[in-house]
């Protein structure tokens, strides 16, 4: 007996010092009807009762308030984010976050802004470190915004889903963004730096910079400018991606025109992704300045154009643009439509694959630098290759692309063409004009 005393006094001694060293959390309950029923009737009180890692477990109903979490380390449960419905009482933001480490899951948070002008937030993050999962943001100006540029570690945004929002994330700072759903025209503007990962949804805009990987979205807009956050990395990069539209036809102007649509300063890098059903182009390049992009190992195809480059104008523009390894095939217009007329423009095409598209294969632009090595082109309706040389392209102003390359098999192109169209190339539509015939030379 004597020594069954000592060892329930021991485990109590344990017990204690280890409550000690670890700090008391509590849990604490919220419903609508508030005690005895549970703890308290409102999220804001329960909130005000609690401390530093602190847990609050919300019951099934409506809550109208606007709560804001200033204790570090707290979570915010719902028991079913179907069930548990957090609104604004005032038409600003719903639930902020002005602490570091705060959890919020499982509600459906609805009601930012109710319909004004503005950009409130179902949930909006000043504090680091925040995880908000499983909830439903839904009829808010912005569904999460995040805005903790100088704050560490990353938010964390994951697997919820947002409905009805004019925009759903907002992102400003550090942020990880992983298998959300979203069915917002405008899915995500990202301002810092962004991982965003494994996500479904309809418009991704990326102002930052960002890795972007294992989505499936219906346009990509990239309008970033080179930034460094935390020493993270300045370059976009999107990989293995699915950039699927809506199918229009080609030459239909709407929503969905552009796949993947880069206006940059910054570098981007976009590999083994898979773009289809885009109206006007797979990947339209739009006048960026001073940036580098690689478009590698990507899948282009039943879209109007692959690649449409538009890179003129009196700025200095694009320096380098690689395509390599990429599958261009059966889209509805050009495989690649280059338009570049800055003469600084480095265009380099490698161990590409461009076949059976409606238009021609490679269009070369007024002026820059192309280089052309172990590409296969055929079985295009029009030219293999089109360069704006005379007597192919008459020009007025006065510039002239430098082309070189060789180890390429040009082939088969042109059964749309007209004789006397031919006649400027190969008489079989692979090159055009016939000075680019090296080319083909292995």
């Amino acid at each position: 007996m004597d020594l069954l005393r000592k060892g329930i006094l021991i485990a109590l001694i344990l017990g204690v010092i280890t409550a000690i060293s670890t700090g008391h959390q509590s849990t604490w309950t919220v419903c609508p009807l508030g005690p005895p029923t549970c703890d308290f009737a409102s999220i804001q009180a329960a909130l005000a009762a609690a401390s530093t890692g602190d847990t609050i477990i919300v019951k099934p109903g409506l809550y109208r308030e606007n709560p804001v979490i200033t204790t570090n380390h707290i979570t915010l449960r719902g028991e079913d984010p179907r069930d548990v419905r957090l609104e604004a009482a005032k038409p600003t933001d719903v639930l902020e976050i002005h602490a570091e480490g705060v959890t919020v899951e499982g509600l459906t948070i609805r009601g930012a802004g109710r319909g004004e002008f503005g950009d409130f937030g179902g949930i909006y993050v000043i504090g680091g470190g925040a995880v908000l999962r499983r909830n439903i943001l839904q009829d808010n100006n912005v569904g999460i915004k995040v805005s903790n540029a100088a704050r560490e570690p990353r938010v964390q945004i994951l697997e919820n889903t947002f409905i009805g929002n004019d925009k759903d994330i907002d992102a400003g700072g550090r942020t990880l963004i992983q298998g959300n759903r979203f069915d917002g025209e405008l899915a995500v503007d990202t301002g810092g730096y962004a991982e965003i990962r494994e996500n479904q949804g309809l418009i991704l805009l990326i102002n930052g910079a960002a890795l972007v990987e294992g989505n499936r979205f219906m346009r990509v807009k990239i309008f970033s400018f080179p930034i460094t956050v935390f020493g993270d990395p300045t370059t976009v990069i999107l990989r293995r991606n699915q950039i699927i539209g809506l199918g229009q036809e080609p030459k239909e102007v709407g929503p969905f025109e552009f796949g993947l649509e880069i206006n940059t300063s910054a570098p981007v890098i976009a590999e083994e992704n898979l773009i289809s059903r885009q109206g006007a182009s797979a990947i339209f390049v739009n006048e960026p300045k001073v940036a580098e992009i690689m478009l590698r190992y990507n899948t282009i195809t039943n879209n109007g154009n692959g690649l449409w480059l538009l890179a003129e104008g009196e700025e200095k523009g694009l320096q380098r643009v690689l395509l390599e390894g990429n599958t261009i095939e059966r889209n509805n217009l050009w495989a690649v439509q280059l338009s570049a007329v800055d003469i600084t423009t480095q265009v380099e095409l490698v161990n590409n694959l461009i076949r059976f598209n409606q238009g021609g294969g490679v269009m070369i632009g007024a002026a820059g630098m192309y280089r052309l090595i172990n590409n296969r082109i055929s079985d295009n309706d029009d030219w293999g290759v089109v360069a704006s040389i005379p007597p192919c392209v008459q020009l007025e102003l006065g510039l002239r692309p430098q082309v070189t390359g060789s180890g390429n098999e040009i082939a088969r192109n042109g059964k749309r063409l007209k004789p006397e169209e031919k006649q400027l190339g190969d008489g079989e539509g692979n090159v055009c004009p016939k000075e680019l015939l090296f080319l083909k030379q292995k």
